[in-house]
Formats: C-alpha cells, structure tokens, sequence
C-alpha cells in the first residue's frame, strides 16, 4: 500500500501541474480513462508556430516524435494522444514561435526619435520578433525599422544609439526607442513593463 501511494502522489502532482502558462500559450494535460491527451492554447490574437516534445514516457504508448503545428488564435489543438497503463511519467519540451503576418515597416524619415515606439527590427533575431509580436498584442502604436533592408537603415540605428550616448560595440537586439529613450540588451519579456507602460 505503502509503494502504491509513492507511486499515485507525483501522478495527482503532475495532473494538477499539467497546465503550464508560457504567456499566450497554453500547454494542457487533459486525462480520461487510460487516455492522456497533450494540447495546446492559443490565447494571443497572433498565429503561433508551436513544437512540442514529449520525453521520458514511462506507462505511455503512442507517437513520440516532435510534432510542430501552428496554432491559430484562441484555438486549442491536440498534440499528442497516449494510452495509459497503470502508473506513467513524462518530461516535455515546447517550443513557441509568433507568426507575424504584417509589420508596420516605415522609412527612416517616419521616425521621430523623441515621440512614439520605434523597433529597429531583424526577422533572423527571436528577440526581435517577440517584441513586434508584444506590441501587436498590446494593440501598442508602433513603428518598426528593417535594419537588413538596407545599410541606411542599420547606420540610423548606430547614429540614434550615438546621439543618446548608448553606443556599444556589442549590444543584443532589438533595438527600441521610446519617446526618445533608446532600450537594448533588454529581459525579454520582463522589461516589457518598464519600457512599455
């Protein structure tokens, strides 16, 4: 009996725990009979691209290869459906992604440093996408500046952090001004409220 509930705890554990909140995403244990299903939330008003991995399984019988699917906004998709067999374990591992459809690029002549956001933006920079994608959830009135469109682009960059005294050599995008404060190496998305509100 002893052994039986050393078993049952971490299993009440881990169902209770199922639902992990990565801000807009949602990861969602749902258990029925000697099914175990693993979905996924969309509450943002973007598309995300969503991979999820189940590692670890132990009394869990069905696909265990990483599945990537995109979920639409305010949707819930099912990822994984497992049968259960007495008492089961897993890890998992979810990776998210905004699918941005549209950005409001502009041209450097647009930007007025003191008044408004501005993003100097590179679609290759997780970072950079995270904080476009922020702003359009926040429905925030923003610019953005291509700073690979162009090398024109990338030096406005350079010159706005060289106005503002807050040139360095080696900084992580984005880039982002704001009512004429420049905001880089930021913790994304833990300063959002600081540089946001």
């Amino acid at each position: 009996m002893k052994n039986t509930l050393l078993i049952l705890i971490p299993i009440l554990l881990m169902s209770y725990t199922g639902n992990i909140q990565n801000d807009k995403i949602e990861f969602l244990e749902v258990r029925s009979n000697n099914l175990l299903e693993f979905k996924v939330i969309n509450h943002s008003i973007l598309p995300y691209e969503t991979e999820l991995k189940i590692i670890n399984l132990k009394g869990l019988r069905g696909n265990r290869t990483p599945v990537t699917k995109t979920v639409q906004p305010k949707d819930t998709v099912t990822f994984y459906s497992f049968t259960t067999s007495g008492a089961n374990s897993y890890n998992y591992h979810i990776k998210t992604k905004p699918i941005i459809e549209f950005i409001p690029f502009v041209e450097i002549q647009e930007v007025q440093s003191d008044n408004g956001i501005t993003v100097f933006y590179n679609k290759n920079c997780p970072r950079s996408v995270r904080t476009v994608a922020h702003l359009l959830e926040n429905d925030k009135d923003f610019k953005v500046i291509d700073i690979m469109a162009n090398r024109e682009n990338h030096d406005f960059m350079y010159q706005v952090l060289k106005d503002k005294s807050e040139f360095k050599e080696k900084f992580l995008l984005p880039v982002i001004l704001v009512d004429g404060l420049v905001f880089f190496d930021i913790d994304i998305p833990v300063d959002f409220q600081k540089i946001f509100n």
